[in-house]
């Protein structure tokens, strides 16, 4: 929603097709990576968008401004999954180069660490356990695997082998304790994040696609 409660679009073009975004829990910015590896981190403000509510914006210039652009992934490898801590203070990425990767927000996405192979096959997507602090994470992979990290001990903490097929989405619970992930198959399942096993799977499985 825009100023007063109107239905406002900003707009932002891009050299190369975006693969996935992020927004910021607390600040007015939005992280984006592209298929070139390349992440992008821009500030939006609704009270100085170029186009008015419902107005084609075709012509107008980018309504998003960008403070900060970084190509952190091996060349050829897109970003595939970005997600900011709890807190605001780092970006986590990860994608076909299988490296997860933390960005220094307040640093312009300087690269705070890099895990280098932290899956076996591209990484999917990447889920930040809140109610755990900012240096517990999760990232999935395309070939159905979920990794635990601890930031803190710089090492995975459980590795398990959720599906054949990718993992397209994770979720938290909000104590912490479970894990969900959708996967390409259409199938749910629950992880318990403390033993680091499957607990439960949807029954139904029907193909997405």
């Amino acid at each position: 929603m825009g100023p007063k409660g109107t239905s406002q679009c900003l707009e932002c073009r891009f050299d190369s097709l975006p693969f996935d975004c992020a927004i910021h829990p607390t600040a007015p910015l939005i992280a984006t990576g592209d298929i070139d590896g390349i992440i992008h981190l821009h500030c939006f403000d609704f009270s100085h968008s170029g186009s008015a509510p419902n107005e084609s914006s075709a012509s107008s210039s980018n309504d998003l401004e960008l403070l900060a652009q970084a190509v952190q992934l091996r060349e050829g490898a897109s970003c595939r999954a970005l997600q900011f801590a709890a807190d605001g203070r780092h970006l986590y990425a990860g994608g076909a180069d299988k490296r997860l990767l933390v960005l220094d927000v307040e640093r312009e996405l300087h690269l705070a660490r890099r895990q280098k192979r932290a899956h076996n096959s591209p990484i999917s997507a990447i889920r930040q356990i809140g109610s755990r602090g900012p240096h517990v994470i999760a990232s999935a992979d395309d070939e159905g695997s979920v990794r635990l990290w601890d930031l803190r001990q710089k090492a995975c903490v459980h590795d398990v082998k959720v599906n054949e097929d990718f993992i397209s989405s994770l979720r938290d619970g909000e104590d912490g304790r479970l894990l969900y992930c959708a996967s390409g198959d259409g199938t749910l399942t629950v992880l318990n994040m403390n033993r680091g096993v499957l607990i439960k799977r949807s029954d139904h499985q029907v193909r997405l696609w």
